[in-house]
């Protein structure tokens, strides 16, 4: 089988297989790709790959890797500028999350600041769930008390209204971070030259 046949296999077998089995062929994708000698089809295939990687529903560690990698040889390969802004608008997008997924500063009702934990999805989830449990209480006009653990292990005692108050704060925190990142992405895609391009520095300007 030819390296343009190898190519398409890994295509076919990505989007056929479940992760667990295909993990190992993904690692081959670089290498691959860097052995064909035809820069259009390369560029093609590397592209169908990278599209078939990001239609993953549960994208993980390994399949970022494997993304950095593409976009790195996809530079080399084919270093125009929409691709440049391209994968600096992907940057864009992982720094946000990295700002986004660490901890909030809050100041509860009781006058005290401490952290609530935000390290992932799953995390604001659970404030998510939180947060409709006090709603539900709120339609019944129920008071009764909610308990809220912060990162520092202290439990606050909290009003279904005061359980509002929090999840609005903790959503426009994070709404603060998408509003940058889309005022970087903008001033990205506005950019004409390269030495723009390479001037902008996306990661200032977001809040603190």
């Amino acid at each position: 089988m030819g390296d343009i046949e190898d190519v398409q296999q890994l295509i076919e077998d990505y989007n056929q297989k479940p992760e667990d089995m295909i993990r190992s062929r993904l690692e081959e994708i670089c290498p691959v790709l860097n052995s064909l000698t035809n820069h259009d089809e390369n560029t093609l295939y590397a592209r169908l790959l990278m599209e078939k990687i990001q239609m993953t529903t549960n994208p993980s560690g390994w399949i970022d890797e494997r993304l950095t990698e593409l976009y790195g040889f996809l530079f080399y390969l084919d270093n125009t500028l929409e691709l440049k802004k391209s994968f600096i608008c992907q940057e864009i997008n992982k720094l946000r999350d990295s700002k986004i997924y660490t901890h909030f500063l809050y100041t509860f009702p009781d006058g005290t600041d401490d952290y609530i934990q935000i390290r992932n999805e799953h995390d604001r989830q659970n404030i998510q769930d939180f947060f409709i449990t006090a709603q539900r209480k709120l339609l019944t006009n129920n008071t009764d008390i909610m308990y809220f653990r912060t990162e520092s292990d202290v439990t606050k005692a909290l009003t279904p209204q005061q359980v509002s108050e929090l999840n609005e704060s903790i959503e426009e925190w994070i709404y603060s971070f998408f509003i940058s990142s889309w005022d970087h992405k903008e001033n990205i895609l506005n950019l004409t030259t390269d030495q723009e391009l390479d001037n902008y520095d996306y990661t200032v300007g977001w809040p603190s």
